[in-house]
Parts: C-alpha cells; structure tokens; sequence
C-alpha cells in the first residue's frame, strides 16, 4: 500500500500506525497494577481449654475465606496457657490463648480480652458411687486439694453423700502439671472459699512444660500423698477411664461421659456445671463493681453470690500485641501488616459472630443467615455459636463483649494509624460511619483497610465518598480511575481524528484522489467509525441501566455501518475490475444502493439486539461471584448462556462480513495502479480482525476475579477504540496526506493515471471485452469508455 515518504525518506502507511498503537496499549496493559501476592497465616497457641473450640472455629472461618487470595488459613496449636501468653510478647504466634491474666507477663505491649467462659468440674471415680453423683460443699474441695481430706469415707464428705460411708480406699489425686490455666483458675476459686488456700501463680523458672515435679502448684500436699501429674484436661479424663478411687479437675467440654460432682454455693444451693449456670456467674460479676479497671470488666466470675451460679468457672482469654509491631513498611499490601489486620480480623470475628447470643436465645434448629464474605458460600452464624454451645462453652454478655470489642478497637501501629474504622465497612450498615443502609460490604468482617468500600445498589455509586452517597445518573465518569481517565482522552483524541479526517475527505471532495474513493461512502464510513468511538465511550461510564443498554446496541450497529459499506464498495469494485461475464455498463451499482444496502445490514444488526435485550434483560448490578464492588453489567439470573448465544450469533455474522470484504479485497487489490483502495479496505479489515480476536482472547484469558476486572475493560476499550480510529487512518490517511502535501511525483489528475493505464497492452487487454482483436479497436474503446469522473463515481 502506498503512503508518505517524508523528507528523510520514512515511508509512512495505515499498518505502521496500526502496529504502533497496538504497541502502546500493550505496553499501557502490562504496566496497570498487578494484585499483590502475599498470602497470610494466622498462627495461634496457648491454653488446652479452649483449644477444640478455637480449632473449630479456626476452620468454619478459614472456609469462609476461601476465595480471598491474600489469606490462607487460621492455625491453633494447644499448649499451655503461659506459653501462649509468651509467644505473643516474643512474637512467635499471632495470637495466644490462656486462661488467666499473669501477673509475670509484660502486659505493656500485649492486649489481654476476654473470648468466651467455661466451667471447671470435679471429676472422680468411684464404683460404688457409679449410680449416684457426689455433692461436694466449697469447703470439702479446699480439704481434697490441701491434703486435709485424705479418703474416700471421710465424714466430712459422707455426710452429703453416706454412699461412700464403706469406702475406705485412700483418694488418688488426678493433677495437671506446672503452666496450666485451669490449675491457676481452681486456685483462686479455692482462694475465694478459703483465703487461708494460697491463690499465687509460681512459675516454674526453667520447665514451664514440666509433667513431673508439681511442687510448685500445690507445695502444701504431703510427699506421701497418692497423686499422678499429667499434662491437659483430656489426659485426666482418659486417665480416669482405667482407673478407681480417683478425683481430678477438668474443664466441662472434656468431661464426655466422666462422672463430676455436684457443688454447693456460696448461696449454699446445689448447682451443676452447665452453661446456664456459668452465665449465671457471668451475670452477677457483671453486676458488682469492676474488679479491674485495666481490662474494663470484672475478671473474676468464680464464686459468685447468686443463687444459681456455679462456683468454679472462669474466663479464657485472648493474648495479642497491640504495640511495637516492629513494622518494615507501611503498605497496606505488605505481608506484615496483612497478618496484623487478618489477626484481628479473625478475633474480631469470633467475638461478634462466634460467642454471640446468650444461650437461652440459642435455638438448634433456626438461626440468623450470616455472611462474613460474599465471596464465600453461605455459612450460618449459628454454626461458630454452635461450636460453642457444643463444646459446653459459654458465649459472653453483652457488657464483657463490648469491653473485649473495645480493647480490639484501640489497638494502633507504632504510628498512632488506627487499624479499625479506616474503612465505613467496619462499622454496622446504616450508622453514621457506616455505609448507606440499602448497601452491603464484600466482607463484614472488622478492620478493612480504606479501599474496602461499600458495595452500592445500582445507580448509587462511590466516586468521591465511599458509602454509596453518589448517584450514577449524575456521576457519569469516574475521574478516580486512571482508566477511565485514559479511556475518556482516548475517546477524545479518537473522536477529534475521526472529524479531522471527515473534513478532510469533504474538503478534498473533488480532488481526483479523493474523488475516486466516492466521498459520499466514506461519509457513511466515518459516521459508523463515530458510533463506534461512542461505544468505547460508553465504556468509560460507570454502568446504569439505560448505559449497559446502549453498550449492548451500539458497537454492532458501528460494525454493521463502517464494514457493511466496506463490503459494499469491494464488492462494486469487484463488479468492475475483476468480473468479466457481463458488460461494464451492466456492472455499475449507484452510491444510492451501496448506501440503501448498507443501511439494511445496520438495521438487521439492530434488529438483532432487540431480542437480545428483552430476552437477557442486562442491567447495572455487582456481581458479587466476582467479589465486585463496582456496578458491571450483566444479563439477568440465568441467561448468561442465552446472552453468550446471542454474543456468538453477532460474532459470527460480523466474521462472515468481514470474511467476504477481505476476500473480495484480495481479489481486487491490482486494480489499477492509482485505484488502490481494494488494498486498503483488506488492511483495515485484517487489522480490525487481529485486533478483535486478540481482544476477546485476552478478556475471557483473564481470570474472573476483581483485580482483572479493570484490565478486562480496557482491553475492551482499546479494542474499540483501535477498530474505530485506525480503520479511517488506514483507509484515508496516507491519501490524505499526499493530497495534502501534493507529492511532486503525484500525476496532475487522476485522468492522467487513467489514459496511462489504458497505454499499457496488458491492462488495456483485462479491460476490454475477449473479443476486441485489434490495437485500433481498443483505442476507439477508450475513447467510448466513461470519463474518468464517472468511473470514481461509480467505484
């Protein structure tokens, strides 16, 4: 194809315009924000007591969060309370559990919350006694733990229970060993019936997992006293599965189908450990004055003055830093600070959602749908209070739950940055800091970061805000979003050369290089390239209902315009220069048919849409499969196939045209040296179609998640764009440009061209019907034959 030479002799054509942009927007794609790879695990250890429980609960949330690719998973590793608790001020757990406050922890940069509560039973067994539970007063539990109470007959015990009155055997005492939780917490309920029991924690210096020397938890019992140490709660009660005229202390959830005694209260009634009556124990703590002003709530639930409190519970407590994370970057996407989020995340969640409701509100059977992701499948939250209750654990009231928040809420970085409520996601739908009240978030989980915004239902939208406060009606463009900034000068520089060209196709009019294209088909070709341009324009628009119908309809009615008239014109010029069985005055086609034709091919395109619109019904809504938080359009619920069958139908037809118009191209590029248009239309069209086809490669090659959605639309967008601005500079450009410049090796008019043509044997044989014989004959043919005008007019 012939183009400019330039001054240092360059030689300038539609394809190298074409490569180089397609250059450019590959180069603009790859270099768009790419999402980050980190992906966390939360690690957690400590206390054994609620270790089945926080395990469970790891789990149901790490299943929540299946699709989100910046986590992985929540791990809990049971060990001992003070192990927990130092692993968090070491900084070798995310988290840790334990079931007391130590007064030896630095507690300076390590916040301590209460998670849930749960009761310590007095297990025992013994086979006289398999049919009958023992009754233990506050008093007969301090004699059993301080070696007073030495056997099983002992009056002080037969008294509530003759049952035992003929049992002489000496009771073996089931202990845990050193750095147990529950040990610490069964000493201060002793304490509290007996304040002459010492209530000190002591560490062991150097073996806080030691299983053998108990000296340290109870020093007061005899060396003769019969005893066995072990290490957790599920260990006594295996333990007592083989052996007799044993007693021994465990939590609730690992008694199973071990017998535990019955003890009276400090309002002298009998009360059974369960849930009941460990929230009652709760509750009347709640009610006294604040034990410890530091943590907001009264620590102390054991031995509690209410009539139906059981009296040796307590507590399990949350370990996590809330300062000196020893931060190396402040990026939100950094993996350190993802681990601090998606810590308190993950404890957040559990306090909100897996210790709420109390349990006499607890119904089995129904529950309140809960969706921490949208991302995630539907998980009820009944199932983390489920795990709970089973695991005979106590959810908190709502005034220890609200201090447990609180702590969680106030924790910063070194920076004083505030981790909760950076985003209007932390806070409940509908508030004054949360989002609009017929607006979700993608997660409800706590502490997002700011980019986490509300979802909005169409046509609310953020642009500025980030609560669904914006309409989209009126906020059309999105001028946040680079891309679409992008997209919107794309549209005008694309739109300005479309005019410029146009003009300069009318202004040349009557000049013989572009008289011989027919001005006024290349009018029906611009405006078809401007409805295109459009349709990239409406790209750049953030989606309503009116804009998804308009996306629908226009980019086909363009396609219908711009290559119907291509095919049109080959097709005359094929009917001219290339078929030989009829006269050339029967091959002539008028301006005014190409253009009816042409019309008809937009119209059937049009009239395609209409049952694809009423059928699929596409319309502004987030896809919440996508994790979106932008409105997209898309077809109604289940007709995403129906709409791909329409999208391939429309394809195919376009194909097909476009098929047709190259071939004929093809067959028609040796038209005459200067009737060099067959060349450029098969330019454009191959250009068009690699680009088209590269196009939908890469939008349905993207994985369909949020991060790509962006590049999907550009891709889109460019595609559009390179189809409806290089087409006319590849078909008009380098015309323009010589007729602009008048090269002086250009003939004067094109009738020059043609009587050279017709000087020269071999054309002049192709041109003329087989049964001319003679030179003479074929001059006089050209004589006869139409002027030159009528010939541009007609091809």
């Amino acid at each position: 194809m012939a183009g400019r030479h330039t001054r240092h002799g360059r030689h300038i054509s539609g394809s190298f315009i074409y490569h180089h942009a397609v250059l450019i927007f590959a180069a603009i794609f790859f270099s768009l924000p790419q999402p980050s790879n980190c992906a966390v695990e939360i690690r957690g250890t400590g206390a054994s007591f609620p270790s089945a429980l926080y395990q469970e609960w790891a789990q149901i949330f790490s299943q929540l969060q299946t699709n989100v690719k910046e986590f992985t998973k929540v791990t809990y590793t049971p060990q001992s309370s003070y192990i927990g608790a130092n692993a968090v001020q070491s900084g070798s757990a995310n988290f840790g559990g334990a079931d007391v406050i130590y007064q030896d922890v630095d507690l300076t940069d390590v916040a301590v919350l209460p998670v849930i509560a749960g009761a310590i039973v007095i297990a025992y067994r013994v086979p006289e006694a398999r049919n009958t539970r023992l009754i233990l007063t506050r008093q007969n539990v301090v004699q059993i733990f301080n070696g007073t109470i030495t056997t099983w007959n002992d009056a002080r015990l037969t008294q509530l229970n003759p049952v035992l009155a003929n049992v002489t055997n000496r009771i073996k005492l089931i202990l845990r060993a050193p750095g147990s939780g529950t040990t610490a917490n069964l000493r201060l309920a002793l304490n509290s019936f007996d304040p002459s029991y010492p209530p000190e924690w002591v560490r062991p210096v150097d073996a806080p997992n030691e299983t053998t020397n108990i000296a340290d938890d109870f020093p007061w019992l005899p060396n003769s006293a019969n005893k066995v140490t072990v290490k957790t709660s599920a260990d006594v009660a295996s333990f007592m599965q083989y052996d007799n005229y044993v007693l021994g202390y465990m939590d609730l959830r690992d008694a199973g189908t071990t017998s535990y005694a019955t003890l009276v209260n400090k309002r002298g009634m009998q009360v059974d450990a369960t849930v009941e009556s460990v929230q009652a124990a709760m509750v009347a703590a709640t009610a006294t004055t604040v034990a410890n002003s530091a943590f907001g709530f009264n620590t102390a639930i054991y031995d509690r003055d209410a009539p139906n409190a059981y009296p040796i519970c307590a507590y399990t407590y949350y370990y996590v830093r809330k300062s000196n994370f020893n931060l190396t970057s402040t990026d939100e996407n950094s993996e350190k600070l993802l681990e601090i989020r998606w810590t308190l995340r993950y404890l957040y969640w559990t306090i909100t959602s897996g210790t709420t409701d109390s349990i006499a509100q607890y119904n089995s059977t129904t529950g309140i749908e809960y969706r921490p992701s949208l991302a995630a499948p539907l998980v009820s939250d009944r199932t983390a209070r489920k795990a709970a209750i089973d695991a005979r654990f106590v959810p908190l009231t709502d005034s220890v739950r609200a201090s447990a928040i609180n702590i969680l809420r106030s924790i910063k970085l070194e920076s004083n940055t505030t981790l909760y409520g950076v985003s209007p996601c932390d806070y409940p739908s509908g508030s004054s800091n949360g989002c609009e009240a017929d607006s979700i978030c993608r997660s409800q989980d706590a502490f997002q970061t700011a980019s986490a915004v509300c979802i909005c239902k169409p046509p609310r939208i953020n642009v500025h805000g980030n609560r669904c406060q914006e309409d989209a009606t009126v906020v059309l463009i999105d001028d946040t979003n680079r891309l679409a900034i992008l997209s919107l000068a794309l549209f005008i520089v694309g739109m300005i050369t479309c005019l410029l060209i146009w003009f300069g196709i009318w202004f040349y009019r009557d000049h013989p290089l572009i008289k011989s294209i027919t001005p006024v088909c290349c009018y029906v070709i611009m405006f078809g390239c401007c409805v295109g341009l459009l349709g990239q324009l409406l790209q750049t628009f953030i989606p309503t209902d009116s804009i998804c119908t308009m996306r629908l309809f226009l980019p086909p009615l363009a396609f219908g315009i711009v290559f119907g008239m291509l095919f049109m014109k080959t097709y005359r010029i094929f009917l001219i220069f290339g078929y030989k069985r009829v006269s050339l005055e029967e091959r002539t086609m008028t301006n005014s048919t190409l253009i009816a034709l042409t019309s008809a091919i937009a119209v059937f395109e049009f009239i395609y849409c209409i049952p694809w619109l009423i059928i699929t019904f596409p319309r502004a809504t987030i896809d919440v499969q996508l994790s979106e938080t932008r409105p997209v359009c898309k077809p109604a619920a289940g007709k995403d196939n129906i709409y791909m069958g329409f999208e391939i139908g429309i394809y195919l037809f376009n194909g097909v045209l476009g098929v047709m118009t190259t071939y004929l191209a093809i067959r028609t590029r040796h038209a005459f040296e200067r009737f060099r248009e067959s060349r450029s239309i098969g330019v454009a069209v191959y250009s068009v179609a690699m680009t088209s086809l590269l196009g939908v490669a890469i939008i349905y090659g993207l994985p369909k998640v949020e991060s790509f959605l962006g590049a999907a639309n550009f891709v889109t967008m460019a595609v559009i764009f390179l189809c409806s601005t290089v087409t006319p500079i590849i078909l008009y450009g380098p015309r323009l440009l010589e007729v602009v410049f008048n090269r002086p090796d250009s003939p004067k008019s094109f009738r020059d061209a043609r009587l050279k043509y017709l000087a020269r044997p071999s054309d002049r044989q192709n041109h003329h019907h087989q049964h001319q014989k003679s030179s003479d004959n074929n001059l006089e043919a050209a004589k006869s034959a139409p002027s030159d005008s009528e010939a541009c007019g007609r091809v």
